[in-house]
C-alpha cells in the first residue's frame, strides 16, 4: 500500500516538473489529453489522501498552459468542474493551489469561461467570507485577475465579457467587508499581504 501511494506521489510529480518546464507548445493534443485526464482522475480517486491530492492539485496548475484545445472545443468544463471540487477539500495546502488553479484558469481563458462563472462565483465569494486568511486571499485574487483581463481587452480594443460589471453589485459590498473585518494589528503592518489588503486593490 505504501509503495503504491509513493509510485502515485512520485508520477504525479514527474507530470508536474513536466508541465512546469515546457512549452506550452512542446506537447501534441494527444499527449495533453493524456496528461491532463490523468491529472484530473487523480483529483477524483484520491480524495483521501492528503498528500496526492496537494501534488495533483499543483500539477494541474502547471498543466493549464497546456489546455487551450481543450477550452477551445468547449471541453474546459471538466477541468473547472474537478478543480472546483477541490475548494473544500480539508487540507489547506490543496484549497490554496485550488484558488491559483482558478486566477490561471480566468487569466489564460478568459473567452472561454462564460458556462462557469456562476459556479466560480459562488465557490469564491463563499471561500473569501469564510476560509483561512491565505485561501480567502487567493479567493480575491481570482476576481484581481479577472478584472486585469478585462482592462487588458478594452485596453487593446477588443470585446470584454464585463464579467465583473455583471456582478459589481454583490462583489462591491463583499470587498467593503473584507476591508473592514481586518485586524487592527494587521491594517498597521503595511507589508501584510491579507485578505483585506487584497480587497483594496
Amino acid at each position: 500500500y505504501n509503495d503504491e501511494v509513493k509510485i502515485k506521489q512520485s508520477s504525479l510529480k514527474t507530470l508536474g516538473y513536466i508541465c512546469e518546464e515546457l512549452d506550452s507548445h512542446a506537447l501534441s493534443k494527444e499527449q495533453i489529453d493524456l496528461v491532463i485526464t490523468a491529472l484530473l482522475e487523480a483529483l477524483v480517486s484520491n480524495t483521501e489522501h492528503d498528500e496526492i491530492m496537494k501534488i495533483s492539485i499543483e500539477a494541474v496548475l502547471h498543466s493549464l498552459m497546456f489546455a487551450e484545445s481543450i477550452f477551445f472545443e468547449g471541453k474546459g468544463g471538466i477541468i473547472v468542474e474537478r478543480v472546483l471540487s477541490c475548494a473544500y477539500n480539508s487540507f489547506i495546502d490543496v484549497r490554496t493551489t485550488t484558488m491559483m488553479c482558478l486566477a490561471e484558469i480566468v487569466r489564460l481563458y478568459y473567452q472561454f469561461i462564460d458556462d462557469y462563472m456562476s459556479s466560480i462565483k459562488e465557490v469564491t465569494f463563499k471561500i473569501m467570507r469564510d476560509d483561512a486568511e491565505d485561501v480567502g486571499t487567493l479567493a480575491i485574487e481570482v476576481w484581481c485577475s479577472l478584472c486585469e483581463e478585462e482592462i487588458y481587452h478594452k485596453k487593446k480594443g477588443e470585446q470584454s465579457k464585463e464579467y465583473v460589471v455583471q456582478i459589481f453589485s454583490e462583489l462591491l459590498p463583499l470587498m467593503l467587508q473584507l476591508l473592514n473585518d481586518s485586524d487592527i494589528e494587521e491594517e498597521d503592518d503595511s507589508d501584510t499581504w491579507n485578505r483585506s489588503t487584497a480587497a483594496g486593490c
